[in-house]
């Protein structure tokens, strides 16, 4: 007979429950979900097969991560970093152009360019990128005008 599911409480930033308000347990695929947007935060990173061995973990934390886990103890309200877009997609392609250039302000035309996608899309997708907060934007009041950036 199987155990029924335990409350679980993340090891990385102390959730008990989804952005849902639905509760974390040992049981279910919310578990491995709400890991992988701390991987795609970059607070963590998958074992190396050696790691694996010895601990039988399968995620460890990063140096940014242990800096995250530090500051999370002494002040519970310490916001969690924004989560890069997963590889592969139209928006992570926009995300790596913006990214190669840090500190340099780059106009959606330029993007557009760089990434290989329509004007309207890769706008869209630096827009996006912009309110979750993972690049930075100064519209100058215009929208078309809009340069965005992340910080050196």
């Amino acid at each position: 007979m199987p155990k029924p599911p335990a409350p679980w409480a993340c090891w990385v930033c102390g959730d008990t429950h989804t952005p849902a308000g639905e509760p974390l347990t040992t049981a279910g695929q919310r578990i491995k979900s709400h890991l992988r947007v701390h991987l795609l935060e970059g607070l963590i990173r998958p074992t190396t097969p050696a790691e694996r061995k010895t601990s039988k973990a399968t995620c460890v934390l990063t140096p940014e991560g242990e800096a995250f886990v530090a500051r999370r103890r002494l002040d519970p309200r310490t916001p969690r970093p924004p989560a890069l877009p997963q590889p592969g997609t139209r928006a992570r392609q926009v995300y790596d152009v913006i990214a190669e250039f840090p500190g340099v302000r780059l106009l959606a035309v330029e993007i557009a360019d760089e990434c290989g996608l329509p004007l309207q899309l890769a706008s869209a997708f630096a827009h996006h990128l912009a309110r979750r907060g993972v690049v930075r934007i100064e519209t100058g009041g215009r929208g078309r005008q809009a340069e965005f950036w992340v910080e050196a």
